[in-house]
């Protein structure tokens, strides 16, 4: 009877493995939860190292570039940038697919990079370049890291950094910019742009070799025959040897300069009103091309109403006497040394640039697999690539924003 009773009571009851079940399943999904959170973090830390990756390429090298800007007192503009295909743009320059014109500019400029061309190769021979200053360009595109412009697939939005030998630069580059005889606000000649744009011009590469060509070209790019409106300009600035960063899906820039009026009180230029300052203040200069395409998805872009504009400058009737003012440009804008030619003003600014303020926005590898995606679903040649919506969306969830102010060493105005 003993042992009976003893073997009736061996095993688990039905409550026992309930509960035992209940605490298997509740340690499975702490685990899995522990996991699942530990590998998003994961995920989110190696997104943050990527990006910040490419950001610090574009602005480690704008700083450098920037610290050994050369622009001298001898009334040549040696500076210029452009908001390709904004309000009032001339330039020929394209818009590039869904980026906002302020959001691509196109910097112009001459330095003294650290990493300049150094040796030209001539039948094996090499020899010494001499000089130090460069013609640089930065430019935004959409292109293969490794080909030109690659698959669709392959494409990604990018920054290119071109840095002209200093052989060449002096021969070519700097005899270009003469004094404009003509009004500062028409000229179209005798600016970095008309060294850069639509001409054919000597360079060496950093593998040595000496070639020819466009540096930016009005051609298009071509994928299955047919023109792509959208893509961005071809031409030496575009050559995977100036590949820069990738995941780029933005770039602005705000010049901040010194200025020379003391008045006590406000300035209109135009339809603009400017708040005195006191003279060690900088102002800054910034484009805002017309509220068109995705200039609203971000508030600093934005034309009336939010953002940096509003906040700083616009019409007489929207900017009250005593309110903070600013100067900006919609396509074009040329450094002096000792003034600035915006396009929407008739006269120069008595500005003398000092810093420039760089900010980039870039995508994790999973926002630009995502949209590089829906590109490939719609191919390269149809516009814009992606609807608005969409390419909204992708930047606001995978966009990180990053920022750094350069001071411009070489202007001692």
């Amino acid at each position: 009877m003993k042992n009976s009773a003893l073997k009736s009571r061996c095993g688990f009851t039905l409550i026992e493995l309930l509960v035992a079940s209940a605490i298997m399943i509740t340690l499975v999904l702490i685990v899995t939860k522990v996991a699942v959170d530990t590998l998003t973090a994961y995920d989110r830390v190696v997104a943050d190292l990527s990006t910040q990756a490419e950001a610090r390429s574009v602005l480690d090298n704008m700083e450098r570039d920037l610290n050994t800007a050369v622009i001298r007192p001898d009334g040549r503009c040696w500076m210029e940038v452009i908001a390709p295909q904004a309000t009032g743009d001339a330039s020929g320059l394209l818009k590039l697919a869904n980026i906002s014109s302020d959001l691509q500019p196109v910097l112009m400029f001459f330095a003294s990079p650290n990493d300049r061309t150094r040796w030209s190769t001539t039948a094996g021979v090499r020899t010494a370049i001499s000089g130090e200053t460069c013609a640089v360009c930065y430019r935004m595109g959409r292109r293969s890291p490794f080909d030109n412009p690659g698959t669709t697939i392959q494409q990604v939005y990018c920054v290119q950094r071109t840095v002209i030998d200093a052989q060449n630069t002096f021969s070519e580059a700097i005899p270009l910019l003469t004094v404009p005889t003509t009004a500062l606000s028409a000229v179209t000649t005798g600016t970095p742009f008309t060294y850069w744009y639509n001409v054919s011009r000597s360079y060496i590469s950093p593998y040595g070799a000496s070639t020819s060509g466009l540096l930016i070209s009005p051609t298009q790019m071509s994928s299955g025959g047919t023109g792509d409106a959208a893509n961005t300009n071809l031409g030496w600035t575009m050559d995977e040897q100036n590949f820069c960063a990738q995941n780029t899906v933005g770039m602005s820039l705000t010049f901040w300069c010194a200025s020379s009026e003391t008045s006590a009180a406000d300035v209109t230029r135009g339809a603009v009103r400017v708040l005195s300052l006191p003279a060690a203040a900088l102002r800054p200069v910034v484009c805002f091309p017309g509220a068109t395409g995705e200039t609203t998805y971000r508030s600093a872009a934005a034309s009336t109403g939010v953002g940096l504009k509003a906040a700083y400058a616009g019409p007489m009737s929207s900017v009250a006497p005593g309110t903070k003012g600013t100067d900006f440009f919609n396509y074009r804008a040329r450094f002096y040394s000792d003034r600035v030619q915006l396009d929407t003003l008739a006269d120069p600014l008595p500005y003398s640039l000092r810093q420039v303020e760089v900010s980039v926005t870039v995508l994790s590898p999973a926002g630009a697999r995502e949209l590089r995606a829906i590109q490939g679903i719609k191919g390269v040649a149809v516009g814009e690539n992606t609807t608005a919506s969409d390419f909204r969306r992708i930047v606001a969830l995978y966009g990180r924003p990053y920022s750094r102010r350069v001071i411009v060493l070489g202007n001692g105005n």
